[in-house]
């Protein structure tokens, strides 16, 4: 890969891969891309982990059921072979931490176990972490843009995103796309969807949205006072036909 010329050094983000709900085929091509790309920045969004079993009404659910030691091993293990340099705490993560608070001992102590073992692989990767879940200061930027886990989830979520943050590359929708804001300056959000298995996603199987959802990531380019960004997307159920630009 060439250096970029005028100062530019490049990007890759990811989000949404879900611990052990990730597709091997999506985790795959990211990490061919990134071989190939060789980022300066590598940025994981957040839901890096899925986090069922705390999940506010798991209770006597099939969530209440979910391994966590299958979800937290196989996210971090994601991580360890992404190598990110920046890395968001997405609201699946956010019930970790909320947990760690919680009145019940068990509940408690069980998630700051998880939060050590995440605090403690990050830290080891020697990436930034931004490690609170937080709608007024939960991002990091590159050049003109914002890089965020994700918060509003309605029709009109990433429009939302535009207008409140400015121009933004989030994950949280699961759905790819780039979409505009209302607003004098045009700011754009571009979502990066997820590079979950899908049809694992026990909870969403019964939503029409889900069949909005699909794989992909951002990458590009940016220097002081500017960020480009491209959206690579895959048609869902395609993940094995995956092309990619490099």
């Amino acid at each position: 890969m060439s250096k970029p010329a005028g100062g530019y050094r490049r990007w890759l983000a990811v989000g949404c891969s879900h611990g052990n709900l990730a597709d091997p085929a999506a985790i795959k091509a990211v990490l061919k891309f990134k071989s190939a790309w060789k980022p300066h920045r590598t940025i994981h969004l957040g839901d890096f982990v899925d986090t069922a079993a705390f999940r506010t009404g798991a209770r006597g659910t099939s969530d209440q059921a979910m391994s966590l030691k299958a979800d937290i091993g196989q996210g971090l293990n994601f991580l360890r072979a992404l190598e990110p340099t920046d890395v968001l705490l997405g609201n699946h993560e956010d019930r970790l931490w909320t947990a760690a608070v919680h009145y019940d001992a068990i509940r408690r102590e069980l998630a700051e176990r998880i939060v050590n073992d995440i605090r403690g692989t990050i830290t080891k990767l020697k990436a930034q972490f931004i490690d609170h879940y937080d709608i007024n200061r939960s991002w990091m930027e590159l050049g003109d843009t914002k890089f965020i886990h994700g918060f509003p989830y309605s029709q009109n979520a990433l429009r939302e995103h535009a207008e409140h943050f400015g121009k933004c590359v989030i994950a949280h929708l699961h759905i790819a796309g780039i979409e505009p804001g209302k607003r004098s300056d045009h700011p754009v959000a571009y979502c990066v969807g997820t590079l979950a298995n899908i049809p694992e996603m026990g909870y969403a199987k019964v939503r029409r949205a889900t069949a909005r959802w699909s794989h992909a990531f951002a990458y590009g380019e940016f220097r002081e006072g500017e960020c480009h960004v491209n959206l690579s997307h895959c048609e869902p159920g395609n993940a094995l036909n995956w092309r990619l630009p490099l």
